[in-house]
């Protein structure tokens, strides 16, 4: 995909606008993730919100394709790899969505350790996506265990 078209795309396409927000609780999302196996890569004592901020999967899944990025913005040699694209997604589903359900997400893939994210979407439900663009199924919500991620550890 051109950079230059994917960029110039981001200003005509139509983002959601209004969608329910929903929140929970900074210590209930620790341990809901942490019930599914997820360990938290912060210190224990470091709480960066109250709340996280979140909407429901249909929502999500309008929202993912804004945040997922062209594959030619990976350049190994310049450490723009996989945790770039997962930060991305995180930093701007907060400053664009008003989400910060969004969260980086680690663990295994079928190419080895790998950077991803992962969106809440329930009290204690999430799915994952990918936000590297070069993968046949970036820009789209699965669940834990599809195309092999396997997530580890979150932030």
């Amino acid at each position: 995909m051109n950079l230059i078209k994917w960029f110039l795309g981001l200003f005509k396409s139509k983002k959601p606008k209004d969608y329910p927000i929903l929140t929970m609780k900074w210590v209930d999302l620790k341990t809901n993730l942490g019930n599914w196996g997820l360990e938290l890569m912060l210190k224990d004592k470091f709480v960066p919100d109250a709340t996280i901020s979140y909407t429901y999967e249909k929502v999500w899944a309008t929202i993912i394709p804004y945040l997922t990025y062209p594959a030619d913005l990976y350049i190994a040699e310049l450490d723009v790899d996989c945790d770039d694209y997962s930060k991305w997604a995180s930093a701007n589903s907060s400053k664009d969505f008003r989400l910060s359900g969004c969260l980086q997400c680690w663990g295994d893939t079928p190419l080895g350790f790998h950077a991803f994210n992962l969106v809440i979407t329930g009290d204690n439900t999430f799915k994952l996506f990918e936000s590297n663009a070069g993968f046949e199924f970036a820009g789209k919500l699965f669940n834990a265990g599809d195309n092999g991620y396997l997530p580890s550890s979150w932030k």
